[in-house]
């Protein structure tokens, strides 16, 4: 699923770079190496929350390999380090053209989205990231996953994510047409990356309430995914604020 996402976003960057004031080849490398970071992120941060068991188990190497690496190498992936792997990349490869990673938000924000949509629909047909336990008509029984528990309904969570990414995936191209318009005429006081974080944020940090495998780590009262979400709405906060003291002064 996470390759159908990275071809469906590749796509639409296809599709998109023909109306872009940029190459269309700057932003198909732009949203590749973005997605490389991605996936190279995602599995630093589940490494590094997985670390003390990881170092635990290193004697596995030489006794069950095949158990190590189910257990640290084929699976498991944060959202949080991909995020933060993929704006990494994508800046990079942005800055090595001399642009600004904001000349490439029109096609790689919703792809960005649409490829995080395909990712939670993978989790749900594997049954990793798994909800909590419910009796609602909404629950649904994963009788077949090797990870989720079975012959229980559960809180579809990877699939509330994985539509909730699809209006995001809606919402960036809206948003990033509306401020290529306005740029033309004066500044704008959004960023539309700056909006992706804080609903993501603010729409993770309440779904990790309903959340039921064990495997995402918490810190006292909450997940490790709230407490970034937290450091996200903050440092998105305090941009905000920034900017808006600098539009103040023009």
């Amino acid at each position: 699923m996470a390759v159908l996402g990275f071809l469906a976003g590749l796509l639409f960057v296809i599709i998109e770079g023909k109306q872009q004031r940029k190459k269309k080849e700057d932003s198909i490398y732009v949203y590749t190496l973005g997605m490389v970071g991605a996936l190279i992120g995602a599995k630093v941060l589940y490494l590094l929350l997985n670390l003390p068991g990881m170092i635990s188990d290193l004697s596995l190497l030489t006794r069950d390999p095949a158990l190590f690496a189910s257990r640290y190498i084929t699976g498991g992936m944060i959202f949080y380090g991909g995020l933060a792997g993929g704006i990494l990349g994508a800046y990079l490869c942005a800055k090595s053209y001399g642009d600004k990673l904001k000349d490439y938000y029109d096609a790689v924000l919703p792809a960005m989205a649409l490829f995080a949509a395909f990712g939670r629909l993978g989790c749900f047909l594997t049954g990793c990231c798994y909800g909590t336990e419910t009796d609602t008509a909404f629950g649904i029984e994963m009788n077949r996953s090797m990870i989720a528990p079975h012959g229980v309904k559960l809180v579809p969570v990877q699939l509330i994510e994985c539509l909730f990414d699809l209006f995001l995936f809606v919402l960036m191209i809206i948003l990033t047409q509306r401020q290529k318009r306005a740029e033309k005429s004066h500044p704008v006081r959004f960023d539309p990356f700056c909006v992706y974080l804080v609903l993501y944020a603010v729409f993770r940090f309440v779904l990790e309430f309903f959340r039921g495998d064990a495997a995402r780590g918490k810190l006292w009262v909450f997940s490790t995914s709230q407490w970034i979400s937290l450091a996200v709405l903050i440092v998105c906060a305090v941009y905000y604020l920034k900017k808006n003291c600098k539009y103040r002064h023009i």
